[in-house]
This record gives structure tokens, sequence and C-alpha cells, in this order.
């Protein structure tokens, strides 16, 4: 699936995109595609990676508390209402 975005470009590097996939018969898009999927695969081999994700997840973690079991109890629950399962049985 695909999903469209938008990115800003400066002048010149709209204008040399534009030539890059003129000159290949591709478009700006599928351009664009394979050089993000270049960088994810260079980044993926970082070294540093685990270390920037779990400071990622650390400041996701500050901002949003982790739930009870009650609340997740209940979204366990709605879930299950919204898609037509049966109730769980009292624990």
């Amino acid at each position: 699936m695909m999903h469209r975005t938008n990115i800003y470009l400066e002048d010149a590097q709209q204008e040399m995109l534009r030539h890059l996939a003129a000159s290949r018969s591709e478009t700006m898009s599928e351009v664009i595609r394979r050089a993000i999927g270049r960088y994810i695969s260079e980044e993926l081999k970082s070294p540093d990676l685990g270390a920037r994700m779990d400071a990622l997840a650390d400041r996701i973690r500050s901002r949003y508390p982790a739930p009870s079991d009650a609340q997740i109890d209940e979204l366990v629950e709605r879930g299950r209402q919204a898609s037509g399962q049966q109730p769980l049985p009292p624990a």
C-alpha cells in the first residue's frame, strides 16, 4: 500500500530531482522512494540505532504513563465488543 505525503524541496533540489527522474524514465516519486529506501537501509546498519530507539522509547514513556491493569482490561473488553466477540469470563 502506498501513502501520499508532502515534502518541501528547495528549488535546486526539485529541479535536479526532475532531471534525474527524466534521465531514468521514472517519476520523481520513484526516485524519492528509492532514495528513502537506501537511507533507511543505512540507518538500520547504524551502530547506535539501538541506543537511539531506547531513548525514543524513554521519551514516549515519560509522556504517557503506563496504563493500569484495569485500564488494559477495559480496552480489551471494548475491542472484543467492537469486533463482536464474547466477553471474557471473570477471572
